[in-house]
């Protein structure tokens, strides 16, 4: 009996704030190509009275709801809990169908709905080519879309796939076991966002090479690059050769964001690429005399790094090559080095001393701070020196982006009468600068120089000039 009891319910409305002196009925039944959606949630809102009505449909998909007389607006769940349309015909497989606006006046009134197939009008379109533009046929592409849907297509014989989907974002991905029997480094996925009937394009190029151990590597021109990096962290030794040939090239992003403590670069290796060691657990490295480029943020936010040894014949080094690296107590810039990026050391918070080589020709350390040759431009003071004041020296014509960023300590900071120029963010977020002195007329200021954390978005600090300087 009360089995019974409860099916009768099912079929009854459920009501918040609706008069008990019901005027009519809504029906109707929900269907999805042509069969009953049972149990899905239909639901009618009538807004100038703050009411409501609903009910999960019968096992035929039909719904009663009893309401009053007005306008009401009946809709079906299309993905909210266990009575939603996705949790009964599955992600992906349907269009949420319109919602209905019905007028009731003392009589019933019928709201059928039938709830669409999802339609794959979007299309997805590429090609697999390796890095001499050679296509790699024979190969599956895969497109996820995180939901349970999964499209598979084959590269034909130019590396061309296709497919049809609906909606939605989508993860596109190459089979990355199918490339390395072809002699293919892996590729990175690529997540893409596809509507309204339009086509999106995306190309893999995949290196040649393969896997070896837990590193994935291309070649060119006789040559190892190590382009990824598959085990399991702690302290590891790349090799100096795969398959006879030499390893010359560490790839961008190739250990990025793993948990590598420590690392072994072999002799043979002559450039370490952007984003090569970004975010690892490294507590020092060791580049070897062999390496001559190190590549833009190569080894930024290595938050537990304290030291770096940095070969004899590097002699570039990118923007933020070291950035964040929060433990970084001091470096040593060899003679060699000619070419150094824009805030080669940004927000190393424990950094108190930034060494050139005397030998350098093109860089030069006073006082820990690094400065181009001729100390004209100011590239990098060290952001953990816990001096309370600097003034800059008296040649100094450019301040460069980012040079004092995040300097926790100083207080007070003189500008000599020749600079002429202050870069982007060069004082920014210094929590404890108050004073600014300047010798000379105004620099030309970039708008951002002195952004910071307080409530203005600007540091709190006082200008003192002298009388007759303008600007």
């Amino acid at each position: 009996m009360k089995r019974q009891f409860q099916k009768t319910l099912l079929m009854l409305a459920i009501f918040a704030g609706v008069p008990k002196a019901f005027a009519a009925v809504i029906s109707g039944t929900v269907l999805f190509n042509g069969t009953p959606v049972a149990g899905v949630g239909v639901s009618a809102t009538i807004s100038n009275a703050n009411a409501n009505a609903s009910v999960d449909t019968g096992v035929n998909g039909g719904y009663l709801l009893n309401v009053t007389n007005g306008a009401w607006t009946v809709s079906v769940n299309c993905n909210s809990g266990s009575d939603s349309l996705e949790s009964i015909l599955g992600a992906g497989n349907f269009q949420c169908p319109n919602d209905v606006i019905i007028i009731v006046s003392n009589s019933g009134a019928v709201a059928n709905f039938t709830v669409p197939p999802a339609t794959n009008d979007d299309q997805i379109v590429g090609t697999v080519s390796d890095n001499n533009g050679i296509p790699v046929a024979g190969v599956n592409v895969y497109a996820n879309n995180g939901a349970g849907v999964i499209y598979t297509n084959t590269t034909d014989s130019t590396g061309r796939y296709s497919f049809f989907v609906f909606d939605g974002g989508w993860l596109i991905s190459v089979d990355c076991g199918q490339l390395d029997s072809l002699g293919y480094a892996c590729v990175d996925s690529q997540e893409l966002a596809t509507c309204c009937g339009y086509t999106d394009y995306h190309n893999f190029t995949p290196q040649a090479g393969g896997n070896s151990g837990d590193f994935g590597y291309s070649v060119a021109d006789g040559q190892v690059t190590i382009a990824s990096y598959y085990g399991p962290g702690g302290a590891v030794t790349i090799p100096g050769t795969i398959n006879a040939l030499p390893v010359t090239g560490i790839g961008a992003g190739a250990f990025e964001n793993t948990s590598v403590t420590a690392v072994a670069i072999p002799g043979t290796v002559t450039n370490i690429e952007a984003s090569a060691f970004a975010g690892c657990d490294l507590a020092s490295v060791i580049i070897p005399n062999s390496v001559t480029y190190v590549g833009e943020t190569a080894f930024a936010d290595c938050f537990n790094l304290t030291s770096v040894t940095l070969g004899t014949n590097v002699a570039s080094i990118g923007d933020a090559a070291f950035g964040s690296c929060d433990s970084l107590a001091g470096i040593t810039i060899p003679a060699g080095v000619t070419n150094i990026g824009n805030d080669p050391f940004v927000g190393c918070s424990s950094l108190r001393a930034i060494n050139v080589d005397s030998n350098n020709p093109d860089y030069a350390s006073v006082g820990g701070v690094l400065f181009d040759r001729n100390v004209t431009s100011l590239i990098q003071y060290p952001a953990g020196n816990s001096a309370a004041t600097y003034s800059a020296p008296a040649g100094v014509t450019n301040i460069g982006e980012y040079a004092f960023f995040v300097c926790g300590s100083l207080a007070g900071v003189t500008i000599g009468s020749g600079v002429t120029a202050i870069g982007f963010e060069s004082f920014a977020f210094c929590p404890h600068l108050t004073s600014l002195y300047f010798l000379g007329n105004a620099p030309v200021t970039d708008p951002s120089a002195f952004s910071g954390s307080n409530t203005n978005g600007y540091l709190n600090a006082t200008i003192y000039y002298l009388a007759g300087t303008s600007g």
